[in-house]
């Protein structure tokens, strides 16, 4: 059977040849075999915070831009697949919501400067180990807004790749340093994106909540 380690393997070649992930996604987007719930981690950090100006970094089928933005948020999001777009906005019009969609890849997005309350990479395909995208992340979120992140962890030989987004073991704090970490763990886990990875053993994961500090420049 095709396990976790195979489609990892793939998801590398790809992301090694960055013109393919178009491609790739938008064969990925045509399946059942891609999230359909909210992200877990992206439901703790904003249940007791008032809605305000989202960005959902890669967006995918739309799931969780569709979430926050039942629960009052303004959100956008943007995607590289076609397809992935317009999942999200049937998505998004099933559930009487609105989302902003558009198409880009996560270098040529414009973040913007003191524009986002709320930042989330949800298994999100950046480069967020280069400190010049963090700081773009980190310049574009307002004060005292939040970062949202989950992901594989780049850590053993059948790692996710970190030209996929995988970041090291203890890189994501550093990357971040100056803000609040609200909730920090790397763990083996069962991924959102199970169905597509198949079997095989449980992948490590990691996940961050931080917070810009209020009075941050």
């Amino acid at each position: 059977m095709r396990g976790s380690s195979f489609v990892l393997r793939v998801v590398g070649f790809v992301a090694r040849h960055p013109s393919l992930s178009r491609i790739l996604f938008n064969r990925v987007f045509k399946t059942e075999k891609v999230p359909q719930k909210h992200n877990s981690l992206l439901e703790e950090a904003v249940r007791t915070i008032r809605p305000g100006k989202a960005l959902d970094v890669t967006v995918g089928q739309g799931r969780n831009a569709v979430f926050l933005a039942l629960r009052g948020w303004d959100v956008t999001g943007f995607d590289t697949s076609e397809e992935a777009l317009s999942r999200a906005g049937e998505a998004a019009r099933r559930s009487g919501v609105s989302i902003h969609a558009v198409q880009s890849t996560s270098e040529a997005f414009d973040y913007g400067a003191d524009r986002w309350d709320l930042l989330l990479l949800s298994y999100a395909w950046a480069p967020v180990s280069d400190p010049a995208f963090a700081a773009r992340l980190k310049q574009s979120l307002r004060n005292g807004g939040l970062v949202v992140f989950e992901h594989f962890l780049h850590d053993g030989p059948d790692a996710a790749p970190k030209a996929a987004g995988a970041p090291d073991p203890g890189e994501l704090p550093k990357l971040f340093a100056g803000f609040e970490i609200l909730c920090y763990e790397e763990l083996k886990g069962v991924p959102d994106w199970k169905e597509a990875l198949g079997g095989g053993a449980l992948p490590r994961l990691v996940r961050m909540i931080a917070r810009k500090p209020a009075g941050d420049q």
